[in-house]
């Protein structure tokens, strides 16, 4: 019954997202939403095993959350009207690829290297995100990425009073850093995003 419901939801979001006149963004959110619905429904109707379930959704969400940065760099490259649609898709993806990224690595529960540094490459590719497609919130939580690496790395002050201060000093100056790198991207966000326009032109134009 659930599954009847959420078909055709699915399928009118894709058929007004594919008219030509002016569409609402939402439509984007109907889609995504939608198509995580019926992958669930599907898993449920194949009555397959509950103990991998949760490894196949972290799969299938980073596998989405992948698609959906690619498409977006191509329509941003392809389609200059639809911005909006495309702040959209990116936001939805990155709320996604960052909540799967975490539970997959576990962090910040765990403290293994090897967890943050493929954790830093992850944010690496978030902030290209932005890069390419304009959008802010990869950047975002990139930024928290990058403080809650900060956090991993003055664990190795210890405990105690100047331990604390010298925590609270690094992760103060991480701050400090993350507002300063934010205020000088604002500042060449338009040139940076002529730039980016251009190659993305020559690449998929």
């Amino acid at each position: 019954l659930l599954g009847c419901s959420a078909l055709p939801y699915l399928l009118l979001s894709v058929g007004m997202f594919l008219r030509r006149e002016p569409r609402p963004a939402a439509v984007v959110f109907n889609i995504y939403s939608g198509t995580i619905i019926m992958v669930v429904l599907v898993y449920m109707l194949l009555s397959l095993s509950d103990e991998f379930f949760a490894t196949f959704m972290k799969g299938f969400l980073f596998l989405l959350s992948g698609t959906c940065f690619v498409v977006a760099v191509v329509a941003k490259a392809r389609d200059k009207e639809s911005k909006e649609e495309i702040t959209w898709l990116v936001s939805l993806a990155t709320l996604t690829f960052f909540a799967v990224t975490h539970a997959t690595l576990e962090l910040p529960w765990e403290e293994e290297i090897w967890r943050y540094a493929i954790y830093d490459v992850l944010l690496l590719l978030l902030a290209a995100v932005t890069l390419l497609t304009g959008a802010a919130l990869p950047m975002v939580c990139a930024g928290i990425g990058v403080a809650t690496t900060a956090w991993r790395a003055t664990q190795v002050f210890g405990e105690g009073e100047v331990a604390n201060l010298l925590r609270f000093g690094c992760l103060g100056l991480v701050g400090l850093a993350l507002v300063l790198g934010a205020v000088a991207y604002a500042k060449a966000e338009d040139e940076i995003a002529k730039n980016v326009d251009r190659r993305l032109q020559q690449w998929f134009g």
